[in-house]
């Protein structure tokens, strides 16, 4: 399995659930252009990993795909900066910066909320329904470490759900409908 695929949030990554790992990426919104993963299955796992195990990688560069090429002039000059970290045991992510990944999927019942941290942070997670908060957790995540709970909506609507992670008074990462 190979694919490119546009980037234009600013994050992107893989996750296992299988094994419940997964990688983050997070850059600028829309650059680099680049976004390549790949998984060679018809070939034995034993070329690439130790104890058989499969394999995935992801690229990332200043076009968009490898069939496109990009020129500097002499003196010029192209530069920017990405953060990857891994992440483990969040169920995947819907939304990713260079500080957290979040995950917030809906559910008949209500919602499951993960969070994984790329450096230390303390503070608290807050769930949103409706522009309304529902539900908060504290928070005081390391690298490989993640947070997963469960919220159920009861007689909230569980509409335009939204979810906030802020340490120190500030908003650390965000997603859905938050206020």
């Amino acid at each position: 399995m190979g694919f490119f695929a546009p980037t234009n949030a600013g994050y992107s990554g893989i996750y296992g659930h299988a094994n419940g790992q997964g990688l983050v990426r997070a850059y600028s919104s829309g650059w680099p252009a680049g976004l390549k993963i790949f998984g060679p299955s018809t070939l034995s796992p034993d070329l690439w990993t130790d104890g058989s195990t499969n394999y995935v990688e992801m690229w990332s560069g200043a076009t968009s795909s490898f069939n496109q090429y990009a020129t500097l002039d002499p003196g010029q000059r192209v530069d920017w900066t990405e953060y990857w970290y891994p992440i483990n045991d969040t169920g995947g992510f819907n939304f990713a910066n260079n500080q957290a990944a979040l995950l917030l999927p809906g559910t008949e019942s209500g919602a499951e909320v993960a969070l994984a941290v790329s450096s230390r942070i303390a503070g608290e997670l807050l769930l949103f329904s409706g522009n309304k908060e529902v539900a908060r957790w504290p928070v005081d995540l390391g690298p490989g470490q993640s947070l997963r709970v469960s919220w159920d909506k009861g007689a909230e609507s569980g509409e335009g759900l939204g979810l906030l992670l802020q340490s120190g008074g500030q908003v650390v990462a965000r997603t859905g409908q938050v206020p």
